[in-house]
């Protein structure tokens, strides 16, 4: 695929089934439409080609954003995995569709756009907000890369600063109320999630084998969500961590507890049961279709001991604020949450970072060249120093 320009114009010139093609982009030749062409617009329509989609003689008839967005959505599905998909599908029909949804796409204007992040920056966090933009900027993305439109509205729309939701992790005297107040199911939960700081689809997915009690770690790697065990989502996350005391007390606690379950069950008339690995197990005795069910129960358990509302992820924020004010390594807990580097740990929790009360720059003490108001070696200064 070869890019050139006619009358400052970017056009394309391609080959499709044999037959070669010129066709306008509609896009002033500038550097940046260059780029946006060379990194989204090109590789797209490559893709379609070699897909069997890109039809270049077919007439366009112009969409609303529901038939495309759906069409969009659908365009990039094996890209992302299925849970992810899921998300994209929910955030557009709940966030998208009901401002947009009867409206044809080349009718969507910048100031549009602008009122609409207006209108949900207030009721959204940062991160949520970035996804909804994804969902629609691709959209219009691929409907310049179809011809309905001539430029990509989103592009002069700056993102709204939007300050992320405090994080209010659980005190140890919330923690102490939960734990006496729930059931022995959710307290195992709730406290193998805090001193692990795994995200709760992880807990959900872990199964026995997962669990070296001899080396005392727990592999993570795979994500429990929407009835489906998958990868966990980033290369980070997949990772090893240690097994502290109090999670494997609890853990055996958890392995008595689903035993306990299974003998007391497994002659019931129930077509339903069947024993599995999975640690955690649901009223039928089969792994959580997700963690929604779970911080149902949280949500009663926080009204019954009279705390704050939080979600059960909350218990990963928790581990993160009780290891860094009690000084355990940030690079430790970075690893332990499995995030990328420990910069992503301590930019989103350093208020919790607590260090230790000492005399800054000491060094000093030492370097008399200086000298101090009781250190009689120091140099001696002229009295016509140069100024």
């Amino acid at each position: 695929m070869r890019l050139y320009i006619r009358k400052e114009i970017i056009w394309l010139d391609f080959v499709v089934e044999g037959r070669r093609y010129r066709r306008s982009t509609k896009l002033e030749d500038t550097p940046q439409n260059r780029k946006l062409i060379k990194r989204e617009i090109a590789p797209q329509i490559q893709a379609s080609i070699l897909r069997g989609e890109y039809n270049p003689e077919k007439k366009k008839i112009m969409p609303t954003v529901k038939e495309f967005g759906y069409r969009s959505l659908e365009l990039h599905r094996h890209e992302r995995k299925d849970q992810v998909n899921h998300s994209y599908k929910l955030n557009f029909e709940m966030h998208i569709l009901p401002y947009f949804g009867k409206q044809l796409l080349k009718q969507i204007t910048p100031i549009d756009l602008q009122e609409w992040q207006n209108t949900i920056v207030d009721k959204t966090s940062a991160s949520s907000l970035r996804k909804y933009r994804n969902i629609f900027r691709q959209m219009f993305t691929d409907a310049l890369l179809e011809g309905y439109i001539t430029a990509n509205p989103f592009d002069n729309i700056k993102r709204p600063v939007v300050e992320d939701k405090e994080i209010k992790p659980f005190t140890k005297a919330e923690i102490e109320t939960i734990i006496t107040t729930a059931s022995l199911k959710m307290r195992n939960f709730f406290i193998i999630s805090i001193f692990t700081g795994m995200r709760t689809g992880e807990v959900l997915a872990l199964k026995w084998e997962d669990i070296d009690y001899s080396r005392k770690e727990i592999r993570v790697y795979k994500t429990q969500n929407r009835g489906i065990s998958q990868t966990v989502k980033t290369k980070s996350s997949n990772r090893t961590i240690d097994m502290l005391p109090i999670v494997e007390e609890y853990l055996k606690e958890q392995y008595k507890l689903t035993n306990e379950e299974y003998l007391v069950n497994k002659n019931i008339d129930n077509d339903d049961f069947e024993f599995t690995n999975y640690i955690f197990l649901n009223s039928k005795y089969k792994p959580y279709f997700s963690g929604d069910i779970l911080n149902v129960s949280m949500t009663k358990i926080l009204e019954v001991c009279k705390v704050e509302h939080r979600s059960l992820y909350n218990t990963r924020h928790t581990f993160a604020s009780l290891m860094l004010t009690n000084n355990e390594s940030i690079m430790w807990v970075s690893q332990m949450l499995g995030h990328k580097t420990a910069n992503i740990t301590f930019e989103r929790y350093a208020r919790f970072v607590k260090e230790d009360e000492v005399n800054r720059a000491k060094f000093l003490e030492k370097w008399h060249i200086f000298g101090t108001s009781d250190n009689p070696t120091r140099l001696p200064v002229r009295k016509q120093g140069v100024e």
